[in-house]
């Protein structure tokens, strides 16, 4: 990134192209307007490109999305990065980071690698990535660093230090950040990430039921996690091979007997690892209907999601999963027809690289303990679907 080439102005990015736009019109209007190349070495800009794949993807992400990453993009460096700014423009940016809690650095996956990358001076004005980002969104909570296939342990540890946060790190979201070594992430989130209620570790590859234990028994105020396509079948030949299934068999054991107290919900889907066995799959009719109807099965105070595939499509009804209420709302619902709280289940069908935490409350789990204990006599879900 040219720290001296100004970013586009908001003003002046391309409308929505009309319908008989064919996809390389686009795709060079879309680019004469995004930011400046780096030199090389440096990596292909992150925003150009996501860009790309957008609109190689064709149908598959509407065009506003190119939008919307282009516009991510330029919050941040019309923020911080420009002393020319409109001074009005940049009062009302810094009003809307203010208070977000919320602080989405996915497109920037190409500054998130190393350690060396995220500290380099060269990206805005003297100033690191590193620096830059910790300007931003001063009350934030929540952090998704998604598809940053690069990022080093070394690296995430400075996003995780206590200083970094006004209150404490209660989401994050490390979908698709595949260079991530097991042992050294656990060892990272027990130390530095001890208050998360929500963990996205999805298509990281390389995790091992130890691992899942480990960080289960660390992050005792883990309300939900997303292990989607991470636990893989073990090959006979591994090493560890009896000590990962002795440790999962324990695991199961563990949730079951409700030792993770707060743990509500697990999205294991295409974990090749659990298809075969009985703990993750339908065991009884109640278990069946419960799978047809809303996708999920109850294991001890846990609803598991997978490790099948399921689809938004495949469920008939979305069940709100707050302990107090346990509504089956319909098909088409976003938000519970019964206590008005966001349906996460959908949210996880729909986009499984997304972070939920936004829409989960502390004070949604005041009282978890008790209703989640009589879950077993009085299910939320009817035991028989006519």
């Amino acid at each position: 990134m040219n720290p001296n080439a100004n970013p586009p102005s908001p003003r002046n990015l391309p409308e929505e192209s009309p319908p008989d736009l064919n996809a390389e019109d686009e795709q060079q209007t879309i680019l004469e307007h995004s930011p400046t190349a780096p030199a090389a070495p440096a990596p292909v800009p992150p925003v150009v490109y996501m860009i790309s794949e957008c609109l190689q993807n064709g149908q598959r992400y509407h065009k506003r999305q190119v939008h919307n990453i282009i516009f991510s993009f330029l919050e941040i460096f019309e923020l911080l990065r420009l002393k020319t700014t409109n001074k009005q423009f940049k009062q009302w940016v810094r009003e809307y980071f203010e208070h977000l809690p919320f602080l989405d650095l996915s497109p920037y996956f190409g500054y998130t690698i190393t350690e060396q990358r995220l500290l380099d001076r060269s990206f805005s004005n003297g100033r690191s990535f590193f620096q830059v980002f910790q300007e931003l969104c001063p009350h934030r909570t929540n952090l998704s660093l998604a598809y940053s296939t690069q990022l080093t342990c070394s690296a995430l540890k400075h996003f995780l230090l206590p200083d970094n946060w006004s209150e404490k790190l209660v989401g994050l979201n490390l979908y698709y950040c595949t260079k991530l070594k097991r042992q050294d992430l656990r060892e990272l989130l027990q130390t530095f990430a001890l208050d998360l209620i929500d963990l996205n570790i999805s298509m990281l590859h390389k995790l091992f039921p130890t691992d899942v234990q480990y960080i289960l028994h660390a992050l005792k105020d883990l309300r939900r996690i997303s292990l989607q396509g991470s636990l893989k079948a073990i090959s006979v030949d591994h090493p560890d091979y009896q000590l990962e299934l002795d440790t999962l068999e324990k695991l199961e054991s563990e949730i079951q007997q409700k030792t993770f107290r707060n743990l509500l919900f697990i999205d294991c889907r295409n974990c090749s690892l659990l298809e075969t066995r009985d703990f993750w799959q339908p065991t009884s009719d109640h278990d069946s209907n419960n799978k047809k109807l809303y996708g999920i099965i109850l294991r001890g105070s846990t609803w598991i999601l997978g490790p099948e595939t399921v689809r938004a499509k495949d469920v008939q009804q979305f069940l709100c999963l707050y302990p107090d209420c346990g509504f089956g709302n319909d098909g088409t619902a976003y938000d519970c027809s019964k206590c008005g709280r966001r349906l996460f289940v959908r949210d996880f069908l729909q986009k499984p690289s997304c972070l939920q935490i936004k829409q989960l409350q502390e004070q949604d789990f005041k009282e978890l303990e008790a209703p989640i204990a009589s879950l077993d006599e009085n299910p939320a879900i009817p035991p028989e679907v006519s």
